[in-house]
């Protein structure tokens, strides 16, 4: 999937140069994405740590699982149970 955008990206703008991106960021973007979609938050947590083993990404890890999440309630609430 990241060579896909790779790839992407460089034919849409061939004259931006190549920017070194670490793991943990795009760790932080996938836990925010899998927190939002499955509405579980703390086991995205867990498992992107456990994925990176980086301790410097868990709060920034943290605080874009909250933003996706509570975005995601926001656009999609949960069906009410009656």
């Amino acid at each position: 999937m990241g060579q896909c955008w790779k790839r992407l990206r460089r034919r849409r703008t061939p004259h931006v140069p190549e920017l070194a991106i670490s793991a943990g960021a795009y760790g932080r973007r996938d836990g925010a994405v899998f927190a939002a979609t499955s509405r579980a938050p703390i086991t995205a947590v867990l498992i992107i740590f456990e994925l990176t083993g980086d301790y410097r990404i868990i709060l920034p890890l943290m605080f874009a699982i909250v933003l996706a999440t509570a975005l995601s309630g926001a656009v999609t609430p949960t069906p009410s149970t009656r």
